[in-house]
């Protein structure tokens, strides 16, 4: 049928894919002539979707509409209505209109011949889900979502899988269910690799979601096994775009922030990144330099990123937005100030009531842990300490590790003046304590203010060699420019103007030793 075919053609890509995979939209001006052939409209259609221009896609659902009353054939005209109805299904969810998205898979419910009723019952389920969380009814959408998620066991794995599966990660993250996200990628794990095998792209989402919460709960050698498997299956698809998001999060995983910071800014420069995913990784790349301490960069980021700490918050507030309003707030704080250590405040006690009220204990727990922060900073150390022992009760129970040690001394500073009758279990205590010195330890292995970071430490031992900028571009396979940024931050860090100073000054610091053998760069036959 057509549907299928179509279906099973875009499932061999990103649900969002790049302009690297898919034709550019063609000017308005020949939309008609594509329109007229059904089945180039609907290719055409899909080839919308990231742009997701709602002017243009009537328009050519109109167009489209007008050629599929012209077929001669019933069941062709049914087979291409189908498949319509589905993209229009996706489109609405992705304009975040679930009631509209709901409405148009009942339709496709009552109207569509019987054989092509499963689509269309997929598609209700999803945007059913997805509007019962919008409205806030978590548990009958987990629900809804669980049951779009998981094909039966003699049902072909569905686009529309892999988008009720990415919302349903999403809300248990929300929530703080972090060991039921963990039993769901297993299962999930479970049915790509069962034969017949499933779609690479499947393979490539569930590895790069499980990932993620894996190197949550700080278990980074099962989180970089699968990262490497999402990158293997993101290149058999040729997505340029998946594999070089989990890249990211593989240098991540290794504590290589500089290295991450790279891959993620080639993705930005390289690729057609559309809303929202360009509000996130805008902000992820800030939130890379606040670990590196490019203050300079994070503030260019607060000035363009058209948040501000009083903004009025839209409902329902998305992933995205919340990743980008946490940012900014991680960026208030740490520039220490009184002015905006004040506006931090006044921007999480605003999102944690937003969190309280949705039941997202997730983002609860981390806006906790930065109000905590922020308390620190301001001097209100008892306060503080009460705050983030609120914080530490709702994520013991499931295990969360990161979001704490990500945030390195001063959180360290604070699980130290922890109370001997704190709820906390002692053990869990202490796997946080453990985790914040191995991240202090990797972060600052030098005696400096402001630590070297390993690519730079790199870049150091080229300059002792006397390589120029582009001889280390060369070498490390990155651009001119950052090569000469890393020769920028390597002088300052080191408080010298040349580089003649700079490999002097890291002799005295034994800064120029070579790296320890390590399983990756370990000598042959070791």
């Amino acid at each position: 049928m057509a549907a299928q075919k179509l279906t099973s053609k875009t499932r061999e890509r990103a649900p969002i894919p790049s302009k690297s995979q898919s034709p550019l939209p063609a000017p308005a001006s020949s939309i008609e002539p594509i329109a007229r052939h059904p089945q180039l409209g609907l290719a055409y259609l899909w080839a919308l979707l990231p742009d997701g221009d709602p002017q243009r896609v009537e328009e050519v659902v109109s167009l489209l509409e007008q050629s599929l009353r012209e077929l001669p054939q019933e069941s062709q005209k049914a087979e291409l209505r189908s498949e319509l109805t589905l993209f229009l299904v996706v489109f609405a969810l992705r304009q975040h209109d679930s009631r509209r998205a709901v409405e148009l898979a009942q339709e496709a419910l009552h109207t569509l011949p019987r054989p092509l009723q499963s689509v269309a019952h997929l598609a209700l389920t999803l945007a059913q889900g997805t509007a019962f969380q919008e409205q806030g009814q978590l548990v009958v959408a987990e629900q809804a979502l669980v049951q779009a998620s998981i094909p039966g066991a003699q049902t072909e794995y569905h686009l529309l899988n892999l988008f009720a599966m990415d919302a349903l990660a999403n809300l248990y993250e929300a929530q703080g269910q972090l060991q039921q996200a963990g039993r769901f990628f297993e299962h999930v794990l479970y049915i790509a690799g069962r034969p017949p095998r499933q779609s690479p792209l499947l393979l490539a989402w569930v590895s790069l979601s499980y990932a993620s919460l894996l190197l949550e709960w700080n278990r980074l050698e099962e989180a970089e096994t699968l990262l490497k498997q999402a990158i293997k299956e993101s290149q058999l698809l040729g997505l340029d775009d998946l594999a070089s998001f989990a890249g990211i999060q593989l240098e991540r995983t290794r504590g290589d922030i500089d290295k991450a910071l790279e891959l993620l800014e080639h993705l930005q420069a390289n690729t057609h990144i559309i809303e929202p995913m360009n509000t996130f990784l805008a902000a992820w790349h800030a939130r890379l330099c606040l670990l590196t301490g490019r203050r300079a960069e994070v503030r260019s980021w607060m000035r363009m990123c058209g948040l501000h700490f009083d903004d009025e918050l839209q409902e329902p507030l998305r992933q995205e937005p919340y990743f980008a309003y946490m940012t900014l707030a991680r960026a208030l704080i740490a520039e220490g100030h009184q002015t905006e250590l004040k506006q931090a405040s006044h921007l999480l006690t605003r999102l944690l009531a937003f969190a309280e009220h949705k039941g997202f204990t997730g983002w609860r727990i981390e806006i906790l842990t930065l109000q905590a922060l922020t308390l620190q900073a301001q001097g209100e150390k008892h306060q503080a300490l009460s705050v983030l022992g609120q914080s530490l009760v709702l994520a013991e129970r499931e295990g969360y590790i990161r979001l704490f040690a990500d945030e390195r001394e001063p959180m360290r500073q604070l699980l130290a003046r922890l109370p001997a009758n704190s709820p906390i279990s002692p053990h869990y205590l202490q796997t946080l304590k453990n985790a914040c010195i191995s991240e202090r330890t990797a972060s600052s292995p030098q005696r400096l203010p402001d630590p070297l970071s390993a690519r730079e430490l790199e870049v150091l031992r080229l300059l002792a060699r006397g390589y120029s900028n582009q001889q280390i571009a060369t070498e490390l396979i990155i651009t001119l420019n950052t090569a000469k940024r890393h020769v920028k931050h390597i002088l300052a860090k080191l408080g010298v103007t040349n580089r003649l100073q700079a490999v002097l000054r890291a002799h005295e610091l034994s800064l120029l030793s070579p790296p320890q053998n390590t399983p990756d760069n370990a000598p042959e036959g070791a």
